[in-house]
């Protein structure tokens, strides 16, 4: 157990450069999808993920000496974004992974089911009510994460098993390591 106590704060633009360097240190090296597939992931796409700080929606947590020691990327979303992740033939890992979020979002309907105009996707666990969300939506590729969820109360609204996620030939598309054996979307309402 740390001793030390943990500072969070909203992050920022200029939290750009260590966020990003976070992301490359730790989150896609130990994402399942990643790893399984030996994806390695461009600074442009690591740059594009972090640049959804300058939203104001993104939570950093700081050690005393301002070190950054855990992030959660969060992004406002509205029912036109979803179309705008589409992927339509993916060629390649990553196309397949962002198709696998496009469909996520299809499947899970969340603006549908909850009837709502705008969610809070993936990311913060605590959302100012200030800023007007009335849901938060977050999708898992990894059982930890998912598992986090369900033991912070979010309901569990959709999912997909990797195995049977299958391109035209029927083969499965990604294949993560034990025990990241699906996608889920979970939704709390805040």
């Amino acid at each position: 157990m740390c001793d030390s106590k943990v500072n969070f704060r909203v992050g920022t633009s200029e939290d750009k450069p260590k966020v990003a360097q976070f992301m490359k240190k730790f989150f896609w090296p130990g994402e399942p999808i990643c790893k399984s597939e030996n994806l390695v992931i461009s600074d442009e796409i690591n740059d594009e993920a972090v640049s959804i700080l300058e939203l104001g929606t993104c939570t950093i947590a700081e050690d005393e000496a301002g070190n950054l020691i855990g992030l959660r990327l969060a992004e406002p979303r509205v029912p036109e974004d979803v179309e705008k992740k589409k992927v339509e033939n993916p060629q390649n890992t990553l196309d397949k992974l962002g198709k696998l979020v496009y469909d996520l979002a299809i499947g899970a309907k969340v603006f549908e089911k909850y009837n709502v105009d705008k969610a809070m996707y993936s990311s913060a666990l605590v959302v100012d009510e200030n800023l007007g969300y009335p849901i938060y939506v977050c999708d898992c590729t990894s059982a930890f994460s998912a598992k986090a969820c369900a033991n912070l109360g979010f309901t569990e609204i959709f999912e997909i098993v990797f195995k049977d996620y299958q391109d035209e030939s029927g083969k499965p598309v990604l294949h993560p390591d034990s025990p990241h054996d699906r996608a889920v979307v979970y939704v709390k309402i805040l």
